[in-house]
Order: structure tokens, then C-alpha cells, then sequence
């Protein structure tokens, strides 16, 4: 504030010039001194006297500092809709929970205008607050109105999030193949993050076998978050069961023989061998594999992390460990007569 200020009294009475800082100040206004809120007051109202709407848009400014956006809309409303008056009335609407007259007001004088840009930033008041109907409504009519690529690339990650926040996993996928392809057709890099959308709305929509060609076809995977590891290992384990049911003797849905997928299936374990569900799905995914053929080193690999895994978590691991020594089957046997085999299934 203490620059602003500086440049306010600088400027004494050539309003042009205070105008970035007075505009500024009056966002802030409830932050300043009394000393200082007069002195703002007494600039715009000098600045009335040069442009009266342009000090009602700052009074709006203040009025929402304070927490008054009704009172500040009795100044904006009817207002000329020059950029600040706009932006100063849309706040004011927000503020006093009415964001879809926000939104509908920016993207109405957006397309008066012709102005696209504007009309896109309706979509962020909609996303922002909430309203996925009217997000999505802004969306199509953009994409109907422009084809250049920004805008259109928002208006499909708008839908895209409209999608995904309603479990459409169909129109996700689909909304995020297009904005894949949007992204390439203009040289830009495909972020791993719409791989995994896009793996994520194929696994709900049991395309396990389409799922997994996605990740492991993406230029890099990580797995530093849980819910990415959870992710692979659950579309694993699901191509798993697929599997099993068939009749046929098919090749594998996912083939964890091959390296490409046992490779990933052994960072997605290892980097969260520590929690306890994730090491589980991972050691079942392993145990319940079928019609995969392991080479020496892979089954060495999963070996030691099946030490780990028991090593790690103990009485509390999801799977019992049974040592079974010269053939004898008395611990496997007598494990299957507890009935704790039932209770951990």
C-alpha cells in the first residue's frame, strides 16, 4: 500500500495519472487508515469532476471492500459496460450470491461485443462457483461461435471438468481425446495429467485393455501421487478378472510378463510399498496373473518385494503369509479350517 500511496500523492491533480493507483487503492480501501482512506476519497472525488462514472466505479470498489456489494451495485448498475464497470458489476453480483447473473452478464456483452475473450471469461466465473450447467451452456456456445485453438481448448477442458464432476465417464473420455488431439494439432505437449484422465474414465467404463494401452503409451508416467498408482494397479487387477471369466485361451488382457507392463507395474508397487492397501492390490495383481510368463529375474523382483511387503507390514498385511517346509501343507491346511482365509477375503 505504502507504494501506492507514494504515487497518489505524487500525482496530485492530474488524474490521469493517479488513476492505477486510486483504482488499486479502492480495491484495498478496508485495509487502509482512516487517514488514508480520506485522502483516497478526497482524490476520487476530484476524479468525479473529470469522469463520474469512473469514481462511481471506484465507490462500487470500495463499497465491496467493506462487504456491501448491494450498495456497490447501486452504482454500476446501468453503467456504460466499459471493461472496469463490467468487471466491477460482475464482482458485485458474485458477492451477493447471484454468480450466474455474473456469468451470464459477462458472456452476453462478450458476444454483443464480438469480443471472444471476454465471453471466455465467463466460464471462469461459472467454474469458479460452482455452476456446471451454466459452465457447460457457455462451453458449447463458444465452440460454436470461434474456432480459435485458446478458446477453444478452455471450452473443452470445461466440459471435460463438467464431465468428470458428474461421473459421465463416457463424455470424459471423450472430451479428453479432444483435447489431446487439440493440444498436438497445435505442437503442444500433451500433459501426463490427460492420460491418466483419460485412463481413469476408460477404467469406468470397463475398458481395462484400452486403459492400460493409454499409460503405457504415454511419453512418461509418474506415479508420486497414490491415486495414479491405485489407478494402474486397480486397471491390472480388473484385466485380471476379465481374464479368468473367459472360456477361451485367449492372450491376456494385460500381460504382466511383458516387460513394458511389468516394469510399471514394479514402480507403481515399489514407490508404495509403505502403504498397506497399495502393496496389497499390488501382490494380488501378481498371485491372481493369468496366463503370464515370468522370466527368472521378474520372479526374483517380485520376490523381494513380497519380503518387503511382509517385512513392512506384519500381522497387520491383508495377506497371510504360510511357510510351507518339505511339503508339509498342516499350516495351509490348518489356515483353511480357521476360517480366517474367509475373513480376510
Amino acid at each position: 500500500n505504502e507504494a501506492l500511496l507514494a504515487a497518489l500523492r505524487q500525482s496530485e491533480s492530474r488524474h490521469h495519472s493517479n488513476f492505477q493507483a486510486l483504482m488499486a487503492l479502492s480495491r484495498r480501501y478496508n485495509s487502509l487508515k482512516e487517514s488514508e482512506q480520506a485522502m483516497v476519497d478526497k482524490h476520487i472525488d476530484g476524479m468525479d469532476q473529470v469522469d463520474r462514472e469512473l469514481a462511481d466505479v471506484m465507490r462500487a470498489r470500495i463499497l465491496l471492500s467493506q462487504g456491501n456489494p448491494k450498495e456497490a451495485l447501486r452504482y454500476v448498475r446501468g453503467m456504460e459496460r466499459n471493461e472496469l464497470a463490467l468487471e466491477a458489476h460482475a464482482d458485485a453480483l458474485v458477492a451477493s450470491d447471484r454468480a450466474e447473473e455474473a456469468a451470464r452478464l459477462v458472456f452476453e456483452e462478450g458476444l454483443r461485443r464480438g469480443d471472444i475473450p471476454l465471453a471466455t471469461e465467463a466460464l471462469e466465473i461459472a467454474t469458479v462457483n460452482g455452476l456446471v450447467d451454466v459452465a457447460a451452456d457457455i462451453a458449447l456456445t463458444l465452440m460454436g461461435h470461434d474456432d480459435g485453438k485458446p478458446v477453444r481448448l478452455k471450452a473443452l477442458r470445461t466440459l471435460q471438468s463438467v464431465a468428470r464432476s458428474a461421473n459421465r465417464w463416457h463424455d470424459v473420455a471423450t472430451r479428453t481425446e479432444q483435447v489431446m488431439e487439440e493440444l498436438e494439432t497445435t505442437g503442444l505437449p500433451v500433459p501426463e495429467i490427460e492420460y491418466w484422465r483419460l485412463a481413469e474414465a476408460l477404467f469406468f467404463m470397463e475398458k481395462f485393455h484400452k486403459a492400460l494401452s493409454v499409460l503405457l503409451d504415454a511419453p512418461a508416467v509418474s506415479f508420486s501421487e497414490r491415486e495414479k498408482a491405485q489407478l494402474f494397479l486397480s486397471i491390472l487387477h480388473k484385466a485380471n478378472e476379465v481374464q479368468r471369466t473367459r472360456r477361451d485361451n485367449t492372450r491376456p488382457v494385460a500381460n504382466l510378463g511383458d516387460k513394458r507392463v511389468y516394469s510399471m507395474f514394479m514402480r507403481a508397487a515399489s514407490d508404495w510399498v509403505g502403504d498397506e492397501q497399495i502393496a496389497t492390490l499390488a501382490m494380488s495383481v501378481v498371485v491372481m496373473a493369468p496366463g503370464s510368463a515370468f522370466n527368472e529375474s521378474q520372479i526374483a523382483a517380485f520376490r523381494e518385494y513380497s519380503e518387503q511387503y511382509f517385512e513392512r507390514h506384519g500381522e497387520n498385511a491383508s495377506i497371510k503369509q504360510i511357510e510351507v517346509e518339505d511339503d508339509d501343507l498342516d499350516p495351509l491346511i490348518e489356515f483353511l479350517r480357521s476360517g480366517e482365509a474367509r475373513q480376510r477375503n
